[in-house]
């Protein structure tokens, strides 16, 4: 996956919104996904106001012509998504970022390796 990571944690209040704003701003300003990693993993304790915040952080980036897809939510943060209605609105990816594309260990059969073509390498 290429899309950016933008990272959130481990408290995200409605005070850090313009800071975090700006910040997701800069990140998807140069890059041609149409998606953002948000790694949610350092919050550990969330609350309503949590929500709330990824929530924002949403919107702003769909104004900006992106989606955030959430990485890393513990089972608190998910339990309350679904209990505010917003887990359609902020998806929790099931993909492990680290699998992705990554090269079999030593050993290990490839299946579910992704591998990566080299232009170079193609017979013509």
């Amino acid at each position: 996956m290429d899309a950016p990571v933008f990272v959130v944690g481990p408290s995200a209040r409605r005070a850090d919104v313009p800071v975090l704003s700006a910040r997701l701003a800069a990140i998807v300003r140069d890059t041609p996904a149409d998606v953002v990693i948000c790694d949610v993993r350092a919050i550990t304790s969330p609350d309503a106001g949590t929500v709330d915040v990824l929530a924002r952080l949403q919107l702003i980036a769909r104004r900006l012509g992106y989606g955030i897809r959430l990485y890393g939510a513990d089972p608190r943060l998910r339990a309350l998504l679904l209990l505010t209605g917003l887990d359609e609105v902020l998806p929790v990816l099931s993909v492990d970022l680290v699998q992705v594309g990554r090269e079999p260990e030593e050993r290990e059969d490839p299946a579910d390796v992704q591998e990566r073509v080299d232009p170079g390498d193609l017979v013509t």
